[in-house]
């Protein structure tokens, strides 16, 4: 080749810089130009961490003067990569080997070999909220602890304890309280890598109650409220509260109390003390952030026909709970509109689009859309308005005409005016206004308009009538007119009337003569009910307008599908028939039922013959079917079912599909397992996980079976928005459900700089501009993403695909790169533009042989550091044929863990081909002999495979992976051992449930695998050692997928021995025993079970829990042996030494109340606190209660004292409740009550309306009453419940005529007093004063509390109405409805207190007299009804209720103020 005179020049100088060189340069020895011949690396093998990183260098080298530069490599970069500076980071779980090899020596290589492990990242301890936990004085709590990831390679951890004289921490995490004061627990995870520390409280003063700020409180989404927690007693030693809400997704709770609006509903906040559990809750309603208003931009929008474009509603305020709205356009033939806001003009006209907020708020932005011709098709020419010129007075209106001509000289006729349509315009619309289309103009305001007419079709042709508007001289007499006159109506329909006011905007006045026809509002006519009505509407000053409405009856109506049908002697088939309104009646009918019987639309062939099915509706239609019954076709039965099998997940239903001959028989349907699948006329419902066999019989036993395989269903995440934009700093949070519902969900961002995301609650919160990807996970399922767009300035950026190229001189290459938007300009320069240059486009042309030119691409105006390279080396042009490759697949789908092979051609054979250019996260090439290159799919995505023969072409192959969720296998023990000789069986399970599991033992002679079926692998312990018990399943190809599972099995020669300690134990419901054993070989772990787990349960850890009354046998198992413990279960008792006691009312000394308790070991856990007694007074101010310090089931009672200005009552009454409660347990275990009567040894004397007295005097006999000359003696057991009694029996004798007897005694008001409704109103016992209001009403008064009883008579009967004087709170019973259900009739009502809504329900049997009225949610009785049954109809009649349960449903205290009870009908 000629050498250039520039070849020359360089030459010389590169000859003269050598020059000067060797004149600088000191002389090396011989020594250390050598090259090494031996290297050592600063570690042969190294175990580090995911994530943690070393650096490896090199250690020495011989010898010892030579280079001990370096390259490195790992041969797995997915478990290890290193840098070029030897920088070594654990990527995930493996083994990998670094390989540094001499850059002086290529053949010179020191391996370093690396094991990368998972370290604990996190440790939770689930039973110490916020890492705190309280541990009375003497007792001990075993922290529950979680090491995640689970996958970590040391799950272990050690506890250290600060101040063990406070307290001691054993191996296992059991904390042993010693003395008062608290101490800081660190638990560190044994691989060191992980530790948190919890704080331990041993308290001196315990909790006793929690009280909050709220117990109510409403908040709109997005605000806040702040609760408060007072702790009871003050000087309590742990005051710390924790916050849980029941659904953060509407109610979140900090940390603090500080409680936050998510989203509209009802959440239940509750606080709860680090210190005895105790709690206290506040009910938070949230409220929605309703729109105020919706402005649509733009507001004004000009198209062309065909041409498209979007509207955008921008809401107010911004933090709107429901931004959504709906779009319309008011006219489709001119503009359509999608709801994503993407409008298109279609017509030539005008139209406005509205945008309505979707939160109910009806909240409306709007778009004035004008819609042009297409652009070019100009054909109006002129319009000519008439009259040029108009005077009007300020009200008065007229109509102006337009000419229009054409361009072809054609004037536009009235025909076709539509087709040339224009547009009238008013340029000052406070002097006058004009309609759009019919030219009106209506004078407004003094002074001087244009009106034009303007063309629609893009001539921009207009023609103007000049108007000149002055003051009105006198004021018009207003005029309505309606268009319609007479309209009709159907029931229930709505019509809006058409009218017109003169002057404009005079308000016009509606009316109708009969609103129970017919209403009107604002012109809005609603039809009520058939008949006739006359509407009117009127101005004042003006006339009247009236349109009459004739308003129809809608009557039912019945249809039915079939018209004809044929059937066989036998058979039977059922109508398909709908009737309107839904529910009403049908009568059915057959005109022959020797031939045909119908019943509820059923059809029953009984003879050969026709006859008609009439079905029929009162005051309606009715509609007919023609039956033709043929003879049976006799042979034998038969029944065909479609499908066979069915897969199905838990909660959902399939119906089966099948036939039978003859035709209609009979078929019954049965599950072999409910708990699986339950079926009804073929139709199954999924109950549970498993497999249940599905039979459909026919009478002479002919049956057929459908396999029904049911699954759990699957995890999901249900996303309601995948995306959102939002402003950096505006945070937005995920609305979504999860299947099981309220599953756990992780959150993560993909690019914590453009948004970062909570990982609990889901929280985005806006950074920085740009696009990034949110992802929930929830365990078992698979993840959702939301895509996050952060608006604003966005940093730009260029990516670039290629690294490195080769390329021939005279070759031009295109780059491929991508920009962050298309406005970003990238400027493109060469290192060398001798050797290769490059254009603004990124092209690269090669100009002369060379290496390492450096093509850069650099964002203009952008950082330094936002610019890509690529190296290009460049060979001499060849002047034979260049080598060529072609490949056959330019693009690959493949499954995630399938290989494909590839199938290339390269020209000449064995030309050198270069692969790569693809990503080894997505895909792995491996190449074997004779050029075999095989794609093996790793992981999911996309890349691109670059195939490059050397001094030839490339060629690609566009490859993209696919997920699929690889089978999974689990079993429940991953140790056990055996003794030789013996057996253990492994449960396990696969999912696809029809995966094929393959057992093996990696040492044969220690274990091996017996049998493997029906989800349990056998193993045989053959001889002494341990072996490895592995599951695995293979692909269609042999090749492994999914996960493996392996058990170490344990094989010793000596036997397994467990010790119990218990053998039996009798054990108190809902108490808990901790088993003790130990075990031969020591560690070894039992599986406990229970063969009864309705009287005591058992966990893995042999913790028993008591359930119910019986005996349970628990049973400890390693391999095969056993060991077992007897339970006996008894349910707690309890009973008092006295039920009944009086006391008086002025005595000091208390009496002492003793409690029984069994069974024995009651006694004994009540010592140890692990049960207690508690004394409850039902009213403290008429008896206290306390319980004796040295013994629980001892009680003082002593009466309440009156306060001096209090009255004086005869007897007072009082339960004492005694209550076992057991340790943890909510509810009372066992309960007993005691009377007690607190008397005044004072003579009561009383009043009565009359102006009587009544002396009381205590006898032998009872107590004597005197009234007057008159007396009567009354037992103690009669005034038992309340002096009220007295007075009634004193009625019944000497008051013949009293309102009491006769009225009271009427309305049964004695059950009433039985009741203690008294007692409840009055708060004790007393002598009511009575007082005559008139002849139906008695207002009664005892201790300075009202009460008005009124009896209202009708024609049915008389109501009772009570109403309760002293108290602002009323009870009504409301939505009373009656239905027949079998031979009963049920009335159902809604009692409404307070705002709270109950809902009640009475059954009357209609062979009885009686009924009972009771709650639906408690199920307690609240009332007696009596009933009557005549004329058809059916009487029922409340005559007792029981006030004091009534006011129990609203778990309440008030009374009521007012009650009415009406009586009840029900119709046949």
């Amino acid at each position: 080749m000629r050498k250039s005179p520039w070849s020359k020049a360089v030459t010389l100088v590169l000859a003269f810089a050598m020059v000067c060189t060797s004149v600088l340069t000191v002389p090396q020895t011989a020594e250390a130009a050598s090259k090494p011949k031996e290297m050592t690396l600063s570690a042969k093998e190294r175990t580090l961490y995911v994530g943690k990183s070393f650096t490896l260098k090199v250690k020495s080298v011989k010898p010892a003067k030579a280079s001990k530069a370096v390259t490195f490599k790992s041969s797995n970069t997915k478990v290890a990569t290193v840098n070029a500076k030897g920088k070594v980071t654990g990527k995930k779980t493996g083994k990998a080997t670094i390989t540094a090899t001499s850059t002086s020596n290529k053949k010179l290589k020191a391996t370093c070999k690396i094991t990368v492990r998972q370290q604990v990242e996190e440790i939770m301890v689930t039973n110490a909220a916020r890492r705190r936990v309280v541990v009375p004085k003497g007792k001990a709590l075993t922290l529950k602890t979680v090491v995640k990831p689970d996958n970590a390679a040391d799950k272990g951890v050690e506890y250290i304890v600060r101040k063990p004289q406070i307290a001691s921490v054993s191996a296992n995490g059991k904390i042993r309280a010693k003395k008062y004061g608290s101490t800081r627990i660190t638990l560190r995870s044994k691989d060191k890598q992980k530790k948190i520390i919890i704080t331990a409280f041993v308290p001196k003063v315990r909790v006793k109650s929690i009280k909050l700020n709220a117990t109510k409180k409403t908040l709109d989404v997005g605000r806040t409220f702040r609760l408060q927690p007072t702790v009871t007693p003050s000087k309590a030693s742990v005051k710390m509260v924790t916050y849980q809400s029941s659904d953060p997704k509407i109610a979140y709770v900090s940390i603090g109390g500080n409680v936050r609006g998510v989203k509209p509903g009802k959440a239940v906040i509750t606080a709860t003390t680090l210190d005895g559990k105790k709690k206290a809750k506040c009910t938070i309603t949230v409220n929605a952030v309703k729109v105020e208003s919706v402005k649509v931009n733009p507001q004004v929008q000009e198209a062309i026909i065909g041409q498209q474009f979007t509207l955008n509603a921008r809401i107010s305020p911004s933090n709107a709970t429901n931004q959504a709205v709906t779009w319309k356009s008011s006219n489709t033939e001119v503009v359509s509109i999608t709801q994503a806001g993407v409008a298109t003009a279609v017509g030539v006209g005008e139209a406005e689009v509205t945008a309505t907020a979707k939160d109910g708020t009806g909240k409306v932005g709007k778009c004035k859309v004008t819609v042009l011709p297409e652009g070019g098709k100009l054909y109006i020419r002129t319009i000519k308005v008439t009259p040029s010129e108009k005077s009007l007075k300020v009200g008065e209106s007229a109509t102006l005409d337009a000419e229009v001509t054409l361009i072809d000289g054609t004037i536009v006729t009235e025909e076709n005016k539509d087709k040339y349509a224009i547009r009238w315009i008013s340029d000052n619309q406070q002097v006058a206004v004009v309609d759009s289309k019919t030219g009106r103009v209506t004078a407004v305001g003094v002074g001087k308009a244009n009106i034009n007419a303007v063309a629609l079709d893009g001539s921009n042709e207009i023609g103007t009538c000049a108007v000149e508007v002055t003051a009105a001289d006198l004021p018009t007499t207003p005029e309505v007119k309606l268009t319609e006159e007479k309209i009709k109506l159907q029931e229930g329909a709505v019509k809006e009337l058409t009218w017109t006011v003169t002057p404009a905007g005079t308000p016009v006045t509606w009316h109708s003569n009969d609103d129970s026809v017919a209403t009107v509002a604002d012109g809005k006519v609603t039809a009520v009910k058939a008949g006739t009505a006359i509407i009117t509407a009127s101005v004042k000053g003006g006339n009247t307008a009236s349109c009459e409405v004739d308003v129809i009856s809608t009557k039912p109506e019945i249809s039915l599908t079939e018209v004809e049908v044929n059937l066989q002697v036998g058979g039977s088939l059922s109508l398909k028939w709908s009737v309107n309104p839904a529910g009403t009646a049908v009568n059915w009918k057959s005109s022959d039922d020797a031939v045909a019987s119908v019943a509820n639309g059923v059809i029953t062939a009984k003879a050969v013959g026709d006859a008609v099915i009439t079905a029929s509706v009162e005051d309606g239609n009715s509609v007919t079917c023609k039956v033709h019954v043929v003879p049976s076709q006799g042979g034998s039965s038969e029944i065909i079912l479609i499908q066979e099998k069915l897969n199905l997940e838990t909660g959902e239903t399939a119906t089966l599909k099948w036939s039978t001959k003859p035709e209609g028989a009979l078929v019954t349907w049965k599950s072999s397992d409910n708990s699986v699948a339950t079926v009804a006329n073929g139709v199954i419902t999924a109950k549970g996980k498993g497999t249940a066999t599905i039979t459909a019989s026919l009478e002479d036993g002919t049956s057929v079976t459908c396999t029904v395989t049911v699954k759990d269903p699957k995890k999901q995440i249900i996303l309601q928005n995948a995306k959102v934009s939002l402003q950096p700093g505006q945070t937005w949070t995920p609305q979504y459900t999860t299947n099981p519902p309220n599953a756990e969900v992780r959150w993560s961002v993909e690019n914590a700089e453009i948004a970062t995301v909570n990982e609990t609650t889901g929280e985005i919160t806006a950074v920085a501009a740009g696009t990034t990807t949110v992802m929930g996970t929830i365990d078992g399922g698979d993840p959702v993403t939301i895509t996050v767009t952060v608006n604003g300035q966005q940093k730009p950026f260029i990516i670039l695909a290629e690294e490195e190229l080769n390329l021939s001189v005279g070759d031009r290459y295109q780059l491929t790169y991508e920009v962050s938007s298309e406005d970003v300009e990238v400027e493109w320069t060469s290192s060398d533009e001798t050797k290769a240059t490059v254009n603004g486009n990124g092209q690269i042309e090669a100009k002369a042989e060379g290496e390492n030119v450096t093509i850069t691409g650099r964002i203009v105006g952008g950082a330094e550091e936002d610019k890509v390279t690529c190296t290009v080396t460049i060979r001499p042009k060849q002047e034979e044929t260049a080598p060529e490759i072609s490949l056959q697949e330019a693009s690959l789908k493949l499954l995630e863990g399938s290989e494909v092979t590839l199938n290339y051609k390269v020209t000449p054979e064995g030309a050198e081909v270069t692969w790569g250019g693809y990503d080894k996260d997505v895909v792995e090439l491996v190449h074997g002999e004779n050029g075999k290159v095989t794609i093996k799919a790793i992981g999911v995505g996309k890349t691109i495979i670059n195939a490059t023969v050397k001094d030839g072409n490339t060629v690609t192959c566009n490859v993209e992976v696919i997920g699929e969720k690889p089978p999974h296998i689990e079993i429940t023990q991953t140790e056990i051992s055996l003794r030789k000789g013996a057996t253990a069986v492994l449960t396990w399970h696969v999912d696809p449930a029809d995966t094929v599991v393959n057992w093996e033992s990696n040492k044969e002679t220690v274990a091996k695998v017996v049998k493997a079926e029906d989800r349990q692998v056998t193993i045989e312990a053959v001889g002494e050692g341990d072996a490895t018990i592995t599951g695995s399943m293979k692909g269609s190809d042999g090749k492994p997928i999914g996960n493996t599972v392996t058990c170490i099995v344990h094989v010793t020669e000596e036997n397994v021995e467990i010790t119990l300690e218990e053998e039996k134990l009798n054990l108190v419901a809902g108490m808990t025993w901790q088993l003790h054993w130990t075990t031969k070989p020591e560690g070894e772990k039992p599986v406990w079970t229970s063969d009864d787990p309705s009287v005591a349960t058992v966990n893995e850890e042999g913790l028993i829990t008591a359930v119910t009354n019986g005996n349970a046998v628990i049973t400890g198992t390693i391999g095969d042996v056993s060991v077992k413990c007897t339970v006996e279960v008894t349910v707690p008792k309890i009973s008092l030494s006295e039920t009944a006691i009086t006391l008086k009312l002025n005595q000091t000394e208390g009496f002492l109340l003793s409690a029984v308790v069994i069974p024995e070991e009651l006694k004994e856990a009540i010592a140890n606190g692990e049960a207690e007694i508690r004394w409850i007074s039902a009213s403290p101010n008429v008896a206290t209660v306390e319980r004796t310090e040295e013994d629980q089931r001892r009680a003082i009672i002593l009466p309440t004292q009156l306060a001096e200005n209090e009255g004086v009552d005869p007897e007072r009454h009082v339960n004492i409740t005694a209550a076992i409660y057991i340790k943890d347990q909510k509810e009372a275990a066992a309960t007993a009550f005691c009377k007690v009567t607190i008397i005044n040894e004072q003579n009561a004397v009383v009043e009565d309306d009359n102006n009587f007295i009544y002396k009381l005097d205590e006898s032998a006999e009872g107590y004597k009453i005197q009234r007057g000359l008159q007396s009567y003696v009354v037992s103690k057991e009669d005034i038992a419940h309340d002096m009220a009694a007295v007075v009634r029996k004193m009625n019944e004798v000497t008051w013949d005529n009293n309102f009491l007897k006769n009225y009271w005694h009427r309305f049964n008001l004695d059950t009433l007093k039985q009741s203690k409704v008294l007692s409840k109103v009055f708060e004790m016992s007393g002598e009511p004063e009575i007082k005559d209001i008139n002849a139906t009403t008695k207002e009664i008064t005892m201790r300075g509390r009202t009460i008005e009883v009124k009896r209202v008579d009708h024609a049915n009967g008389s109501n009772l109405i009570i109403t309760y004087k002293n108290s602002g709170r009323t009870i009504n019973i409301e939505k009373i409805q009656a239905a027949k259900e079998g031979n009963n009739v049920v009335i159902t009502a809604e009692i409404v207190a307070g705002g709270i809504h109950k809902d009640v329900k009475l059954v009357v049997s209609l062979d009885g007299k009686n009924a009972t009225l009771y709650s639906v949610v408690s199920g307690k009785e609240l009332a007696v009804a009596t009933f009557a049954q005549a004329d058809g109809s059916f009487e029922i009649k409340i005559s007792q209720i029981y006030y004091y349960e009534l006011l129990g449903m609203f778990e309440t205290e008030d009374y009521l103020s007012s009650v009415k009870i009406t009586n009840m009908y029900y119709k046949k």
